[in-house]
């Protein structure tokens, strides 16, 4: 925030720049920590309704704040040509958005349904998956047909992998429900 931001900042330029890094690192920290919850569809539209509007109202509340003079900027910031000015201006309130909406969609409906849910159980089926690349979260996980969403992967071993059949197989999902979503807490092999 330091780029954006100088020392002599007005109190409500470190409260947002504040609201901004977090709903930034628990947004990043939600994606590699706990990729196991699967929000309930019907909670899609609100949360980027209310994602939206805190947005639209946080980069209105810049904006003025900006061309009030009441906010100033670094001498690096102010040093930036009209590209970068327009890029950053362009590309920050799509971060802000999607940040705020992966915490609205995501992190907070995973954290009432870990404190709220109910134990459960279900039958689905399963395709072993070994995954390649750098920005791999495990080495071995597994893609449930039924229960997907777009951030889950549930985890395994190697020792799950290898003795899994290449193709689809039947397993039990123990999870934590709750109106908001599910938990998968644990993948067993349906007997």
């Amino acid at each position: 925030m330091s780029k954006f931001w100088s020392k002599n900042s007005h109190l409500s330029q470190k409260v947002i720049g504040t609201l901004i890094l977090y709903f930034s690192l628990s947004a990043v920290v939600y994606i590699f920590a706990y990729p196991d919850f699967v929000p309930n569809k019907s909670i899609f539209w609100p949360s980027l309704i209310i994602s939206l509007g805190i947005c639209l109202t946080l980069v209105i509340f810049v904006a003025k704040s900006l061309n009030n003079k009441k906010w100033k900027t670094t001498k690096e910031f102010s040093s930036y040509g009209l590209i970068k000015k327009t890029t950053a201006y362009l590309t920050l309130p799509i971060f802000i958005f999607l940040t705020i909406w992966l915490n609205f969609y995501y992190l907070a409906p995973r954290i009432i349904t870990s404190y709220t849910g109910e134990e459960s159980y279900r039958l689905d089926t399963a395709t072993a998956q070994k995954n390649y690349g750098r920005h791999k979260i495990c080495d071995f996980s597994i893609k449930l047909h039924t229960t997907k969403s777009f951030l889950f992967k549930f985890c395994t071993n190697a020792i799950f992998y290898a003795q899994s059949p290449k193709e689809n197989f039947q397993v039990k999902i123990h999870t934590k429900e709750s109106p908001l979503g599910l938990i998968v807490t644990r993948v067993d092999r349906a007997r």
